[in-house]
């Protein structure tokens, strides 16, 4: 008897793991889940900003008229997921806040990295510091 209770609770136990785990995302819904919250229209958090101008502003790779150094343009990693071309984004540090549109690719880029003309970076340091970090950003 006792041991026909010991299957029984065992039975009940794996029938409830057994529907957990087909209500749970399998391995590739969980990496489109992933990726549509990297990707969504409202992303935000921290990052860093350098700066970049000259000859590398000339192809903007989102195409259209090349922007001046004090054009306020960033350019991100390419298919990272956090923006994309023409796409507006709000940067903050240190109390000061721009926003800016992403016409170009960053092939040195990280996540959250944000490459900027020489006009937008010197709006929130000198061009010496050449990298900022803890940059808050929000894609509009």
């Amino acid at each position: 008897m006792k041991f026909n209770a010991i299957i029984l609770t065992a039975l009940i136990a794996l029938t409830g793991y057994a529907a957990a785990a087909e209500d749970a995302p399998r391995g590739h819904e969980r990496k489109a889940q992933f990726l549509e919250k990297r990707t969504s229209s409202k992303r935000s958090g921290g990052g860093k900003m350098t700066w970049y101008g000259g000859g590398m502003l000339d192809a903007p790779a989102c195409g259209g008229k090349p922007p001046g150094k004090y054009d306020n343009v960033v350019a991100v990693a390419q298919n990272s997921g956090y923006g994309s071309c023409n796409q507006k984004v709000r940067l903050h540090y240190k109390g000061r806040t721009e926003e800016a549109t992403i016409r170009d690719y960053c092939a040195d880029c990280g996540f959250g990295h944000f490459d900027a003309t020489q006009g937008l970076f010197q709006k929130f340091a000198d061009l010496d510091v050449g990298v900022l970090s803890n940059v808050e950003y929000e894609l509009l």
